[in-house]
């Protein structure tokens, strides 16, 4: 007699489960933010762990912060080109400064608030202008020397042909 074998223990949702529109979201906005660096050739612009929370008007949003020294830019730049592919009943992402210091991009697919966000940065202050050097002396006029005797020869119109 053989021993029953265990059923497995899932730690996540089996691979056969039915995904949920909150799912999908996560899944396509890692995605598009993935395929916007690639594309636009941003370095170090990592998302962190997304979060599930409930918007005002009572749908899911799910927001993840980003974190790197390109972060705003690569915001800025994801909901200028409309980053997402959308379909009917969905939002273009659009930049939200709503919250002090925090600069968000937001756009609903399938039901579903996505939230990309940063912390703003504050402007880098101006860097000193490089110390200048002195004027330098202007360069006193220069005497055009003749030519040498060689090139007078040259140019004789008096030099005889060597043949």
């Amino acid at each position: 007699m053989t021993t029953p074998t265990p059923a497995p223990t899932w730690t996540m949702a089996p691979p056969w489960a039915a995904k949920t529109p909150v799912d999908y979201a996560r899944d396509h906005a890692e995605s598009a933010w993935r395929s916007h660096l690639r594309f636009r050739a941003y370095a170090d612009a990592p998302a962190t762990a997304w979060n599930v929370t409930t918007a005002p008007d009572g749908q899911p949003m799910l927001t993840c912060r980003v974190d790197g020294a390109e972060a705003l830019e690569a915001l800025e730049t994801f909901g200028g080109d409309g980053g997402t592919l959308l379909f009917p009943g969905d939002q273009r992402p659009v930049m939200d400064l709503s919250e002090p210091s925090r600069v968000a991009c937001v756009w609903r697919t399938d039901g579903v608030w996505v939230s990309l966000w940063t912390v703003e940065s504050a402007a880098p202050a101006p860097l000193p202008a490089p110390a200048s050097a002195p004027p330098l002396p202007p360069i006193p006029p220069q005497r055009v020397k003749a030519p040498t005797s060689r090139l007078r020869r040259f140019f004789r119109p008096t030099t005889p042909k060597e043949n």
